[in-house]
């Protein structure tokens, strides 16, 4: 009797505990390159395949004409991460639900300043540089980008790695 209690437990547990890992969303991996871009003629990076894609087609419908890295990372997460790249800080948040199959919700993304920066009031803030949510697929490279000037800009590649 005490066998079969105990079979019993154990078979239930390992239910239980393959349930609960069902309900576990799955770590995605996610590289975020922060680069300067200009209208003047210059160099651009040499990137991984799909980045390299990600940014010519930016550049067909924008007006930066070069690039540079400034900072990148690997982010690894379930729901959520930060990260300081260089004078940056970046975190990114994911939806929980993963049914959709490839396609991952990103629910937040931010780039702000990791070190307080004196505005023209002589007041130092935080600044945010990028702020927004979207979609991505694995394996995709979506392009996110500001203004900083009129002739420069801080562009940033997010690739979900598969």
């Amino acid at each position: 009797m005490k066998r079969v209690l105990l079979m019993t437990m154990i078979v239930l547990g390992a239910a239980g505990l393959s349930a609960y890992a069902a309900d576990r969303p799955t770590t995605e991996r996610f590289h975020v390159a922060v680069m300067s871009a200009s209208r003047k003629e210059g160099a651009v990076p040499e990137l991984p395949p799909g980045e390299a894609k990600a940014l010519a087609d930016f550049r067909k419908v924008m007006t930066y004409r070069s690039f540079a890295i400034e900072a990148e990372t690997l982010i690894q997460s379930d729901r959520g991460a930060q990260a300081r790249l260089g004078g940056y800080n970046v975190s990114i948040q994911l939806d929980h639900d993963r049914s959709s199959g490839d396609m991952l919700n990103v629910n937040a993304f931010q780039l702000r300043a990791a070190e307080p920066v004196v505005g023209p009031t002589g007041t130092p803030t935080m600044p945010v540089y990028i702020e927004t949510s979207f979609t991505i697929r694995r394996g995709e490279t979506v392009v996110l980008g500001t203004s900083t000037t009129d002739q420069q800009a801080r562009v940033v590649l997010v690739t979900a790695l598969p």
